[in-house]
């Protein structure tokens, strides 16, 4: 009696919280084999009024009539619960105030129950699933209506703590930040179906979601994770969202609702919101992680009690180097200044990309001593080839950092650089400083526009260890003796020939203007030269090669050299012609024989030019090939075979058949072309050297 008692109560109820000017029912007699099938006589195991629709609306069920059933087992899961506690902190849900939603919770108490939504008996409702108010966003709004916020930051005092709902998605739109249309089928499809006005319907499937953790979503929270530099795949939220991307520059794959969550009005440590709530929708607890996380109004990402959002997962460095001095900030406009949510790189990863921070290229110059060396032109965008990378360490701690080592030169020129001048470097290591004026790569006088070489250490050799060709005679040691190319250096301009050979300065072939130094070619200055440079070089206009009076013959190949037996006849025959060197050589002069005249002494070079030559033809450089004839006479008596019947006792010294002058022939004299006082004229004075006046014996010998 009591149980059929309670039963009457039930139907008393419903019949109350029916919609008025109900007409035919659903759950009529056609559908249903009688009203004792759902209103039965003993009241049902477990939750009273869900077993009975769950008789029928269980996927276990054998009722072929029935479209829509559910599977107890994803109760909380893909479904909304229809049991346990109608009231719910931590998911926002209170009991209802409104109309039939309360009026049924007066029968159902604070149990959840498919009634608290649904009316079987309810009627022209079908299509809405017999729901007990006009649309289902109603009901959750009712229960739910800590929720019903059109902003997020409607109260700064506790918000944001929820999503925002009840907004045309449109004007999001033209506010920016938003997808014209969501970019997921499913939730574009909620939209429409809410008439473009946001609402919890638009995101959350009641009985049929897609996620299975009891958030209701019509579609995946996560997007299909990349690896590290590659594009964001979308999620449930950047499908609308715009310019937000995942905390993915290491292949972390953090994505949005990682760190935020649409509704974070409850902490189960402080139920009653005596701490406040987190802005920004970051959740009070980031995934795997224990211990609460503050991000309310005054907090920040880095607090100093170690709950900031950014310490939940990161140990944020200090702001000693390696790291900058921004690290040990607090504000959040400092961490935001390089670690930015907008960063396309991942979101708060460090603005590693040039431009992030400064301009690209900079805008700036780089002064050494107050004086502008360097600036960054436009293009200079490579920065990693003078600047260590933007992932390094080093990279934002105050200091221009630039890269050192082999790699960092050839960063802006070769290693050693292509140039003519550095062929002969060609085994490594290369030390640079040998002939350039700076201590290190990052030294003041590095990458200043000048070459600033280190005179101290350069001669020719340093380029040119081995000169080419014919150079060894014409310029002897003087390349080490060089110290710059042009200028003033006299080794460069002047001839430097000492007694140890020639030592012509490169002036004498080579122009001097450093414009044709070290540019690939070999440029030569002067008139005379003929033919092709490496293989076939002479010249011919030179007094190097001439006859000491203006007389110029053609020189040896540069490349090959001298090929001959005589060296002195390249310029003047070994016995020259000019003047009276005929008569003095000639096997046809004065003294050697003929009309019966014997003169067995030798007229060589030497007699007349010992400063220049000895009796074996070696050379005394200063003298030789500078463009003067130079008449010295040797210091030795003229030694002649006795063919008169006396001579002067004063001028000559007879012994046996030798006849020897008395003085040396350096007592002689040389003056305007003439000779005198000298005993091959048996001290008398010769006609000019270059007269055509011929003597004769007589001329020496009066007494003959």
């Amino acid at each position: 009696m009591k149980k059929m008692l309670l039963v009457a109560i039930g139907l008393a109820a419903f019949a109350l919280v029916q919609p008025r000017g109900a007409g035919a029912v659903s759950h009529n007699l056609a559908n249903v084999p009688s009203c004792i099938s759902c209103h039965n006589t003993p009241i049902p195991d477990g939750p009273t009024f869900n077993n009975s629709c769950l008789q029928c609306h269980d996927v276990a069920a054998n009722n072929a009539a029935v479209t829509h059933k559910l599977d107890p087992s994803r109760q909380g899961g893909t479904s909304h619960s229809w049991s346990g506690n109608a009231v719910n902190p931590a998911a926002g849900a209170q009991k209802p105030t409104s109309g039939a939603l309360a009026e049924v919770s007066r029968v159902t108490g604070s149990t959840l129950a498919c009634v608290n939504c649904h009316n079987p008996h309810a009627t022209n409702n079908t299509a809405a699933g017999f729901l007990r108010t006009g649309s289902a966003d109603q009901l959750c709004l009712d229960c739910h209506r800590s929720r019903n916020v059109t902003s997020h930051r409607v109260d700064p005092t506790r918000s944001p703590a929820s999503h925002p709902v009840n907004v045309k998605y449109q004007d999001a739109v033209a506010a920016g930040g938003f997808s014209s249309t969501p970019g997921n089928a499913a939730l574009s499809a909620g939209l429409a179906a809410t008439g473009g006005t946001l609402l919890c319907s638009t995101c959350h499937d009641v009985h049929d979601s897609v996620t299975q953790d009891g958030s209701l979503l019509r579609a995946e929270a996560r997007g299909a994770a990349v690896t590290a530099g590659n594009p964001d795949n979308a999620n449930f939220c950047t499908s609308c969202h715009t310019g937000k991307y995942n905390h993915n520059a290491k292949g972390q794959d953090i994505q949005c609702l990682d760190c935020h969550a649409a509704h974070v009005d409850y902490d189960p440590a402080d139920p009653a919101g005596a701490q406040g709530t987190n802005v920004s929708l970051v959740r009070r607890y980031l995934p795997g992680k224990n211990a609460q996380t503050f991000f309310r109004a005054g907090d920040y990402y880095k607090n100093g009690d170690g709950s900031g959002v950014c310490q939940s997962c990161h140990a944020v460095p200090t702001g000693a180097k390696p790291y900058g001095a921004l690290h040990d900030s607090k504000g959040p406009s400092d961490c935001t200044a390089c670690h930015s949510h907008a960063n396309a790189k991942g979101s708060f990863s460090a603005n590693v990309a040039c431009g992030g921070c400064h301009a690209l290229p900079p805008t700036d110059s780089v002064f050494y001593s107050g004086v502008q060396k360097y600036s960054h032109k436009a293009g200079d965008t490579a920065c990693d080839s003078c600047h260590t990378s933007a992932t390094a360490p080093s990279h934002n701690d105050g200091t221009v950092n630039l890269v050192t080592g082999a790699n960092s030169c050839s960063a802006c020129h070769a290693y050693p650089p292509a140039s003519p001048a550095h062929t002969t470097a060609t085994t490594a290591p290369f030390n640079c400083t040998f002939c350039h004026l700076y201590t290190d790569f990052n030294g003041s006088l590095h990458n200043n526009g000048s070459l600033d070489l280190n005179v101290a250490n350069l001669t020719c050799t340093t380029c040119h260890p081995t000169l080419s060709s014919s150079h060894a005679a014409h310029v002897g040691n003087l390349p080490t003796l060089v110290t710059a190319y042009g200028g003033s250096d006299p080794y460069f301009l002047n001839n430097n020939t000492d007694a140890t050979g020639y030592r012509f300065g490169c002036a004498y072939c080579h122009p001097t203007s450093n414009a044709n130094h070290w540019n690939g070619t070999i440029v030569l200055a002067g008139n005379g030269f003929a033919g092709t440079s490496k293989t076939n070089v002479t010249c011919s206009a030179s007094v190097c090669h001439s006859d000491g009076k203006g007389g110029f013959v053609a020189s040896p190949n540069w490349y090959t050299g001298f090929v001959g037996q005589d060296r002195c006849s390249m310029c003047h025959a070994a016995a020259p012609t000019s003047g009276a060197h005929f008569a003095h050589t000639s096997i046809n002069g004065i003294h050697d024989g003929s009309s019966g005249i014997s003169y067995p002494a030798t007229y060589s070079c030497v007699k007349c030019h010992s400063a220049t030559v000895d009796a074996n033809r070696n050379i005394y450089y200063p003298n030789h090939v500078n463009g003067t004839v130079k008449v010295s006479f040797i210091a030795a008596s003229e030694v002649s075979k006795a063919q008169l019947t006396s001579v002067d006792p004063a001028i000559w010294t007879r012994n046996g058949s030798i006849d020897t002058s008395v003085q040396p022939l350096s007592a002689g004299s040389y003056a305007n072309a003439t000779c005198s006082n000298i005993a091959c004229h048996n001290n008398l004075v010769t006609p000019a050297w270059n007269s055509a006046v011929k003597i004769s014996c007589v001329d020496c010998h009066s007494k003959l």
